[in-house]
């Protein structure tokens, strides 16, 4: 089999190009590049030649550099893929441009995919960073980050100046009405045990609507989202001009609802009110915003679509934090009217589109413009933001403070002197002539906390501390610890002392004494031990301990260094 030489695909295009524009002779350019004349013939005759073995993939080659245009540009504006998407795009791509295809149902598989990206090695299969559910997960940095990312975007893509221009940047976002919705508190006589409303319609039916504030306070044409296999004549007449149409089976937003509002609702309101093309779209990342065939319509009508950071529009989208809030209590109000004004009559959706009118007339334009700077969005500035809404790193604070308190809160320091004056001198001259012990248990765990301390406290303060406590006991006749049967718990682990007194983690119903003064005390943690068990009786030595980052450990007892 001869040997085929591969030559830079990239270098045989800029030669082609030459060839084609200049005119110069296929021996000339042939000479120019070092490409042969039969290999620059041949590719002039079969411009979409494949180089690799096997059939032809389905795609052309510019079509898929669509697709990987299309990956990289969402990505960028914070609309990652999956697979899924991919597959969806080019099965609906192959619906609508008819082609033989191995495919199923025109619906590519897992060769096609492996195919795809070993042709495309710019595109990889990556693992995303997961961003919980839990909005109170988001930090300030993530969210200045995505300023930093989008406002890197804005000047690649030429939109600084659109950014500027409060009538050309855009929040939209859907909510759903509830046709029924709660009644709220009533008046009723006092005493009465059971207070109740009859519904006046059905109170789990609701339709989404979908709106588009501009951020110089202009609020675009809504559309209605009907739950309907086909919407009713009397329905369509009921609602107000301008105002797109759609439905669904559940009444939720679809990535095809979303699309036709695009393609036939918003842009041409925008093209009415004489609005400068392209313009910035802020949407949140749901799923019916990121199909390949919505991508391509923006582009074409100049609209640039930009995720918001997940969970995190509480915080940066205007219609959040703005405006829903104010139209649903206002919503509220209108439904209350409604059956003051119409006895016996309820709220279906054939008459539901008016009263949703109602609302759109009492927003303000001051409420949206207001949205939009403290989102930081228009102008464009992260130091907008009110960063007291992110609760990513409060939430861990406060979850380390808390065990940090539950520590503190059950926990006494013991300081050397109060030890030796719990165990007596009698027991401490014991420890002091022994280098081993082999005999009773609780007596072997006190010699080893003995000499713990003594790898720390100076000779002197320990002879001068006993003397002190040897003078004390015989002038006030107080019993030494002698017989008392003591626990301390495991020693397995432990660490070296590195100061002169011991934490001792206390249950919540142990009795505390009142403590005294010691002017040395530590930083050790002892968690298996209570006062009661040390000294048998309440005149135990303990002080409240307030150091910080204590590490306790309910099973073992450990000595933690501080210093």
């Amino acid at each position: 089999m001869p040997k085929y030489r591969a030559y830079d695909s990239a270098l045989i295009d800029k030669a082609l190009q030459e060839l084609q524009e200049k005119g110069a002779s296929v021996r000339s350019i042939a000479g120019k590049y070092g490409i042969p004349k039969s290999t620059i013939h041949f590719k002039l005759k079969h411009p979409n030649h494949k180089e690799t073995f096997g059939p032809p993939p389905v795609l052309t080659s510019k079509e898929e550099q669509c697709l990987v245009r299309w990956i990289s540009e969402l990505g960028r504006k914070w609309f990652p893929r999956k697979l899924e998407d991919l597959v969806s795009s080019v099965q609906k791509f192959l619906d609508a441009n008819q082609r033989p295809n191995p495919f199923k149902n025109n619906r590519p598989g897992n060769g096609w995919i492996k195919a795809f990206l070993r042709r495309n090695p710019q595109v990889r299969h990556r693992q995303s960073e997961v961003v919980s559910a839990a909005s109170a997960c988001v930090t300030e940095a993530d969210i200045r980050k995505w300023f930093s990312e989008v406002g890197a975007y804005f000047k690649e893509k030429d939109l600084s100046e659109v950014q500027k221009n409060p009538s050309r940047v855009f929040n939209g976002d859907e909510t759903g009405f509830q046709i029924c919705p709660a009644t709220g508190r009533v008046l009723a006589e006092k005493g009465t045990k059971n207070v109740y409303t009859i519904e006046k319609g059905t109170s789990k039916e609701n339709v989404t609507v979908m709106f588009t504030f501009s951020a110089s306070g202009e609020i675009c044409a809504p559309m209605i989202v009907y739950p309907y296999k086909r919407i009713p004549e009397k329905i369509i007449q009921s609602v107000p001009p301008q105002w797109g149409i759609a439905r669904s089976d559940n009444g939720w937003m679809t990535a095809e609802t979303f699309y036709e509002y695009i393609a036939n609702v918003l842009h041409p309101y925008l093209i009415k009110q004489k609005t400068i093309f392209p313009i910035i779209l802020f949407v949140d990342g749901h799923k019916s915003h990121i199909i390949y065939n919505l991508s391509v319509l923006c582009n074409t009508l100049q609209i640039e679509l930009i995720a918001l950071y997940p969970n995190a529009t509480r915080i940066l989208q205007p219609a959040d934090v703005a405006v829903f809030s104010p139209v649903k209590a206002a919503w509220r109000k209108i439904v209350r009217q409604f059956y003051l004004d119409n006895p016996g009559e309820t709220i279906n959706k054939g008459n539901i589109a008016p009263l949703l009118q109602k609302i759109v007339v009492s927003i303000k334009s001051d409420t949206l413009i207001n949205g939009f700077r403290i989102c930081g969005l228009c102008p464009f500035d992260a130091n907008k933001v009110d960063y007291t809404m992110c609760l990513g790193s409060t939430n861990a604070n406060m979850i380390s403070n808390d065990k940090q308190n539950n520590a503190n809160s059950n926990t006494r320091t013991m300081s050397y002197d109060a030890f030796a004056n719990i165990v007596g001198p009698t027991f401490i001259k014991k420890f002091e002539e022994i280098d081993e012990i082999n005999s009773d248990e609780n007596f072997k765990k006190l010699f080893l906390i003995w000499r713990h301390y003594q790898e720390m406290v100076p000779i002197n303060l320990v002879e001068s501390s006993l003397e002190e406590h040897s003078a004390s006991n015989h002038m006030n006749n107080t019993p030494s610890l002698m017989d008392n049967q003591i626990d301390i718990g495991r020693m397995e682990g432990s660490m070296p002392i590195s100061s002169c007194s011991t934490i001792i983690k206390e249950p919540e119903n142990s009795v505390n004494s009142e403590p005294p003064s010691y002017s040395k005390m530590s930083t050790l943690e002892l968690t298996c031990i209570t006062a009661e068990q040390v000294a048998g009786s309440s005149s135990s030595s303990f002080k409240q301990s307030n150091v910080n980052n204590t590490h306790v450990n309910n099973s073992t007892y450990s000595f933690i260094d501080n210093n």
